[in-house]
């Protein structure tokens, strides 16, 4: 054997609810209020850029890779508290 791939989320945890907070978090930078609905859009297996845009509208390839960094940067505060 050569390697070994985990697929963690979802199996060995639960990344969504951290994701949810995360989004919820950013887009409030931004003056959104996101509802339960719109964050299950985001949750749906949707890229980042469509997920940016669709919020914020036509953003520069500069601004998706800011804000995509912007985000994480809300995700890795959050996943500090996921529990397997």
């Amino acid at each position: 054997m050569q390697s070994v791939i985990f697929d963690m989320d979802g199996v060995i945890i639960d990344s969504h609810p951290a994701h949810r907070k995360a989004w919820k978090d950013f887009l409030q930078t931004f003056g959104k209020e996101v509802s339960e609905s719109e964050l299950s859009f985001i949750l749906d297996g949707r890229k980042r850029r469509d997920i940016l845009r669709h919020f914020l509208g036509d953003v520069s390839e500069q601004e998706l890779v800011e804000y995509g960094k912007k985000k994480d940067g809300f995700f890795q505060q959050v996943s500090l508290e996921v529990n397997p």
